[in-house]
């Protein structure tokens, strides 16, 4: 910027030499014929180019030894032994000191006598009573298998039951049929019988007929009926008073004879009455043989439905079995699967619990022997024997000066550029040594208002005493793959910049976004392609739209003036 405005005065003195220089010559040459001259401006052009740009600034750190550890007891008690004083020399991992330990031990005891129990406990537990467990739960549904069984078994034989009453029922009630078919027979048979010992008594009579035309009295004749066969007795003949005739020689006497029936159908009537006496007998004895057989059949008829009542029964207990047993597996697959998972999973949390309690009394019992945490130097001591020693408490204090250790600070926006890791350039009267950062502290120095940062030097105490300054180089600022042109080429307007690109052989002033820069180069983040002509010298006729040609036969307006600026980078040295 300042080269610019150098650049810009220069051409004015120069301007004003010739003017005076012209005064001098005479106004003769004011006469002369005017060449017509030629305005293009000879000017050098570049293309942007792509690449990276680094910048590095520069610190001033102070060096300490990269451990100084105060060792504090994490255990209380009184000091039983001490094995180093100030000056000697220890070894990472070698005793400083004991505590008495007497009340530790005794809870590490019982902490190993908790995990014995515990194993105790998960050994019972999943062994001899899961195995009785399992035990019971078969016991338990082979017996309801049994119920189950015997209850199947109890319906198939109570269905066999039933069939054999329907079958008995069946049989009675075909005997109640052929009994009720008898039954009407014998009353159809009495009913003849009693209309024959009618006719003992509705056919009888008397007839008139000569001597000799029917039988003696106690004789039988026999006639037909109405298609009946009857076998009439003749009872009384008595001779007819004043009735005769005379045949021949013979006089024939008129008789009433008086008869009635001995036989009907070959039947006589004390057969007859026999036959319906024993008919009556029977009919009583079917009669009552019929109420013998529906009281009987009601008695089935209750039988089967009692069977009924039993199979539904039978069938509600066999449900019930069912159930039960499906409850049971069901109740064993939870208790052999889910509940045995918690209980080996609450088994083995305990396990590891007591295990726990047994590592915590195990590292409680080791806080009462001290050991160096570093290798290094004593260089305090501030325990004894026989005295109490307590934890938060510095009992010794070990510098270890075999690396060194610089700290510097810088602002917020270099804290963001740096990675751990990173390597520095360290540099003390002269000599140079390398170093990594190996600590970015995130939070803000209240005394400096800057963020410690920590590089690990390579050098040892020898080298580098504890406390010196030395002065730090490291990468901060980078873009990668980015546009760069000159940094000459980049002009200001009220804080604005931007830069002339050569357009149909013209000047172009073309506004840019700038980021970081160094003494050449300059990134450009918006407002030019890899594809412009750039104009990389400067002359005082360099304007918006001036003619230009680029490359021409070298000569340009620019001035030789001395640098007067030579600050790089976004931000300065700190």
């Amino acid at each position: 910027m300042l080269r610019k405005v150098c650049y810009r005065k220069q051409a004015l003195a120069m301007a004003a030499v010739l003017a005076v220089s012209a005064v001098f010559t005479g106004c003769g040459r004011e006469a002369a014929q005017e060449e017509e001259k030629d305005l293009t401006i000879p000017v050098e052009s570049a293309k942007p180019e792509l690449g990276d740009l680094t910048l590095q600034n520069s610190f001033i750190g102070t060096i300490s030894p990269e451990d100084t550890v105060s060792v504090m007891p994490l255990a209380a008690g009184v000091v039983t032994e001490t094995n180093f004083e100030v000056g000697d020399r220890v070894n990472a991992g070698d005793v400083l000191f004991k505590i008495d330990d007497s009340t530790a031990q005794l809870q590490l005891a019982a902490a190993k006598l908790g995990k014995a129990n515990a194993d105790l406990q998960a050994a019972s537990a999943l062994g001899p009573q899961q195995d009785l467990s399992l035990l019971s739960q078969q016991a338990a549904l082979d017996q309801i298998n049994n119920q189950i069984a015997s209850a199947a078994q109890g319906m198939d034989q109570t269905r066999d039951s039933r069939k054999d009453q329907e079958d008995q029922k069946e049989n009675l009630e075909d005997q109640k049929s052929d009994l009720k078919h008898s039954i009407n027979e014998s009353k159809d048979n009495m009913k003849n019988l009693q209309a024959l010992a009618a006719q003992f008594q509705t056919n009888t009579g008397s007839v008139t007929g000569r001597d000799g035309a029917y039988p003696e009295v106690g004789g039988t004749f026999d006639m037909q009926i109405n298609g009946t066969a009857f076998t009439f007795v003749v009872t009384e003949k008595s001779q007819v008073l004043g009735a005769s005739t005379v045949s021949g020689s013979d006089i024939l006497h008129m008789y009433t004879y008086t008869y009635q029936p001995y036989k009907i159908a070959n039947m006589t009537s004390e057969e007859v009455s026999g036959a319906l006496t024993a008919l009556q007998s029977a009919l009583s004895t079917m009669e009552s043989a019929q109420g013998n057989l529906d009281t009987a059949l009601d008695g089935m008829d209750t039988a089967i439905k009692n069977i009924d009542n039993g199979l539904d029964s039978a069938q509600n207990t066999l449900d019930f079995l069912n159930k039960s047993k499906a409850t049971t597996e069901k109740s064993n697959a939870i208790q052999n699967g889910p509940l045995l998972q918690n209980t080996k999973g609450s088994l083995a949390i305990a396990g590891q619990s007591s295990q726990l309690n047994i590592e915590t009394a195990e590292l409680a019992l080791s806080y009462y022997t001290v050991t160096a945490p570093i290798s290094g130097v004593i260089e305090q001591k501030n325990v004894n024997v026989s005295e109490p020693a307590a934890n938060g408490y510095a009992a010794y204090v070990i510098s270890n000066k075999d690396s060194m250790v610089a700290t510097f600070h810088v602002s917020e926006d270099i804290m963001n550029t740096l990675i751990p890791g990173q390597t520095v350039s360290v540099e003390r009267n002269g000599t140079y040594y390398e170093g990594i950062l190996t600590e970015i502290q995130h939070s803000v120095d209240q005394r400096s208002g800057l963020f410690p940062v920590k590089a690990a030097v390579m050098a040892d105490g020898e080298k580098l005493a504890n406390g010196v300054s030395v002065k730090l180089s490291l990468d901060t600022y980078s873009a990668k793959q980015s546009l760069l042109i000159p940094y000459d080429a980049v002009y200001y307007d009220d804080g604005a910049a931007y830069v002339y690109t050569i357009r149909d052989g013209k000047a172009a002033k073309t506004p840019i976004e700038t980021g970081i820069f160094d003494d050449t180069r300059i990134v450009v983040v918006s407002g030019l392609t890899p594809e412009d002509e750039v104009i990389t010298t400067w002359s005082p006729r360099l304007a918006d739209g001036m003619p230009v040609k680029s490359g021409g036969s070298g000569e340009t307006e620019e001035m030789s003036v001395p640098e007067l600026e030579t600050d790089a980078g976004k931000e300065g040295t700190e």
